[in-house]
């Protein structure tokens, strides 16, 4: 049910902001659409109606205007030169002209409109298409058919990072070239509906995930083997849009990618997918045959060294490619789009509707550039703030909130981005970027507490400062730790485990600076929370 309101609330959003787009455009088409005898009537009415003026008077017949400078030459001569001048700039022609200028802007206006719904008709089609095409597809190939699997996508073992509901819906099951495999549709991180194919290997493979077009394409738990199988046998390159990306975990093999509505392409989809696995299995075979005959050959010769041991591969999870911005630009091209048709019904002689058109669509403009200035400032700002102390920097881990057991973020995943750990202090940190359970960014500072264990603390700013915290940790917060906490400019927290955690509320991302000031706040407080332990014997 949540997955249907979040991806109904964006379709009525997205429909919305479309109507509202072309009706501006009907607007500005309509008041810029006049008939010749029209045009020729107002082009009388203007000529009537003008009066020069030179330094702000009126002139009037006979009267020579003198004006040096930048501009001068429009305001320049005689009354007669003036008026000869505004009549010639505004015949039925002129008219007619500037007309034909905002009846495109108009049309422009329409595109965008226009764009907009039938993206949102193109994905309701698909969404509504979904079961019955995998039913057809079921059908035709005597497949197996579910509606819903409460645990569909856990048990398919997607990448923590892309999934956000353990459930599947519309699951078809059967064997592709006697390989046994699972189509189904899912939830991701930021409430969109995947869909995805598993497939079941006769042969267990270690871990592994390709991610296309990244400059690394192999996430960090994959290991140096896995690697090495995947470059060498499968071809596998930085950069390579080419290449499908797939997670792999013992014998299941697993790909994603947006909805389908037709059934021969989910064929396509499932065929693809069954033989990349052949592919890969085939690559492991070759590559366990290769490695057996090198160490048959290295047990003939007497070694020159001793090979140094393989360093170990990272703690961190999944390294993902940068996330597009597509939903910022859009944001602002919208908000660009607004403004625009805003201002055009002035001169059109609707100042009260252009003045609100235009103020609405300065917020969509201003929103979506503070959120472009703080994703650059995020990618470009962490790994300089990484480099400066020291300290790590991953560009995604895919279970961080997890493994650090967080779930009091109430994130929509346990993926982190835009990750630097390291010590500040001499106590260790997390700085990262996460999404909310309705796909908000978000940005999270975490410092490691001196004492384990610690209860459940949320202490807000506003309204029940204690709201959230378990039993216990309500009587570790009495008002003097608060006090205390409030002078050390904590702000707004949350502490469990190991962990003190708090967010950035601001609107844009923090500066070195800020952040610097914000893990020192966090320490404190760590460390009066300590205190205040220790006293109550805990």
């Amino acid at each position: 049910m949540a997955r249907m309101v979040s991806n109904a609330r964006r379709r009525v959003v997205t429909t919305l902001v479309a109507l509202v787009i072309g009706w501006l455009g009907w607007l500005v088409v309509s008041t810029n659409t006049h008939t010749q005898d029209e045009l020729a009537r107002e082009s009388r009415q203007l000529i009537q109606e003008y009066s020069p003026d030179c330094d702000g008077k009126t002139m009037r017949p006979g009267d020579n205007c003198i004006a040096w400078g930048r501009g001068s030459d429009a305001v320049r001569g005689t009354y007669e030169e003036r008026m000869q001048r505004f009549s010639d700039a505004n015949q039925p022609e002129d008219l007619a002209r500037g007309d034909r200028r905002w009846r495109w802007a108009g049309y422009v206006l329409f595109g965008i409109a226009a764009l907009l719904l039938l993206a949102v008709i193109r994905r309701l089609y698909v969404v509504l298409r979904a079961p019955a095409a995998r039913r057809a597809l079921a059908a035709n190939h005597s497949w197996v058919y579910v509606r819903s699997d409460p645990m569909g996508a856990s048990n398919a073992r997607l990448p923590a990072y892309v999934q956000a509901e353990p459930a599947a819906r519309d699951i078809v099951t059967g064997h592709r070239n006697a390989v046994s495999f699972q189509l189904f549709s899912y939830l991701r991180a930021g409430r969109e509906e995947q869909q995805a194919c598993l497939v079941t290997m006769p042969v267990a493979v270690p871990r592994m995930v390709v991610i296309p077009g990244a400059e690394v394409p192999f996430s960090a738990d994959t290991g140096p083997e896995a690697r090495a199988l995947l470059a060498g046998r499968l071809g596998i390159k930085p950069k390579d849009y080419s290449v499908p990306g797939f997670a792999a975990d013992g014998n299941r093999l697993v790909r994603a990618r947006a909805p389908q509505a037709s059934p021969a392409r989910l064929e396509k989809f499932v065929d693809e997918t069954v033989e990349l696995s052949r592919r890969l299995v085939t690559a492991l075979a070759t590559e366990q045959v290769a490695a057996e005959q090198t160490r048959i050959d290295d047990s003939r010769r007497v070694p020159a060294y001793t090979s140094p041991p393989a360093p170990a591969p990272s703690p961190l999870g999944v390294t993902e490619p940068r996330a597009p911005i597509t939903a910022r630009v859009v944001c602002t091209v919208i908000g660009a789009a607004i403004s625009w048709g805003g201002i055009s019904l002035f001169p059109a002689g609707h100042p009260v509707w252009g003045t609100i058109v235009s103020l609405i669509g300065a917020l969509f403009l201003l929103g979506g550039l503070a959120w472009i200035l703080s994703t650059v400032r995020v990618r470009r700002g962490r790994p300089r703030f990484a480099a400066a102390r020291s300290a790590t920097f991953h560009r995604r881990d895919a279970d961080l909130i997890t493994r650090l057991g967080l779930p009091i973020l109430d994130a929509g995943s346990a993926a982190a981005a835009y990750l630097v750990s390291g010590q500040h202090n001499s106590r260790d940190f997390h700085v990262f970027e996460y999404a909310d359970k309705g796909g908000a960014p978000g940005t999270a500072f975490a410092v490691r507490h001196p004492t384990a264990g610690l209860p459940l603390l949320s202490l807000r700013a506003l309204g029940d400062r204690r709201k959230d915290s378990s039993e216990q940790g309500r009587l570790l917060l009495t008002d003097q730790v608060i006090t205390r906490l409030d002078e050390v400019k904590a702000g707004t927290f949350f502490a469990a485990g190991d962990w003190i955690v708090g967010k950035n509320d601001n609107v844009v991302a923090l500066t070195t600076e800020n952040t610097l000031s914000r893990l020192d706040s966090l320490a404190r407080a760590a460390e009066i929370l300590a205190e205040a332990r220790r006293q109550a014997g805990g």
